[in-house]
């Protein structure tokens, strides 16, 4: 079964292939907790790396050529035409899917705010400088 995910400042929309929509409530507003000033970002690592460690996470495999993950880097933006900006803001916009979803595990203890501050929380590509 497919699941699409639109995010919101409320709330997040998960949408099955067959129609049928959940909606998660979130337990704070989506405000940024990290934000894309424009001389510097503070997720330092490469637009590519963040987007490998989110297909790896969607996933959930490791194996870059694994045909899911193969499928969802095809569908990532295509990070060289990224300004710096730009590339901070997708960067951020990817460490908060990450933090939303870590935080669906009960036993996760960080809330948004200190899971988007936490290298901790980064994939293991970011975390391993894309070894």
């Amino acid at each position: 079964m497919g699941l699409i995910i639109v995010v919101s400042l409320k709330n997040i929309m998960l949408r099955t292939i067959s129609g049928i929509c959940i909606f998660v409530v979130l337990d704070m507003a989506m405000a940024p907790v990290i934000t894309a000033a424009e001389d510097h970002c503070v997720l330092n690592d490469p637009v590519i790396q963040w987007e490998l460690d989110h297909c790896f996470l969607r996933s959930g495999t490791d194996d870059a050529e694994h045909p899911l993950v193969k499928a969802c880097m095809n569908l990532a933006p295509e990070s060289k035409s990224y300004d710096e900006a730009q590339a901070c803001s997708r960067k951020i916009a990817l460490k908060q899917f990450r933090c939303l979803f870590l935080r669906q595990n009960p036993e996760f203890r960080l809330n948004q705010k200190d899971c988007m501050r936490s290298p901790d929380t980064n994939g293991k590509v970011v975390k391993n400088d894309g070894v």
